[in-house]
């Protein structure tokens, strides 16, 4: 869940048991934990932002808001996207040169 989003670290909210501690939540990360999840395993990802998603989210500063985000999605990406969501992202498709 999100019970300790934006809390801060404390060893107490540790659950015990865990399989896998993922440390960093970009998109790599956050695919790591997801298929092991998709495993059974017990994970728990660590980040220091007080945002998930690492270079996924957007920021702004004076005025203008920065895309940090992923642009495009080949076909390599895809499959492993495909494979960590169980299919259900829709993708829109691009002119290739």
């Amino acid at each position: 869940g999100t019970a300790c989003l934006k809390e801060g670290f404390a060893s107490r909210k540790v659950p015990e048991q865990l399989d896998t501690i993922v440390i960093g939540s970009g998109a790599a990360g956050l695919t790591a934990a997801a298929l092991l999840a998709k495993r059974g395993q017990r994970v728990l990802v660590l980040e220091q932002h007080d945002v998930a998603g690492g270079c996924t989210h957007t920021f702004e500063e004076r005025g203008f808001e920065f895309d940090v985000g992923l642009h495009y999605v080949g076909d390599i990406l895809g499959v492993l996207l495909n494979a960590v969501t169980s299919g259900v992202i829709e993708w829109a498709p691009t002119d290739r040169p």
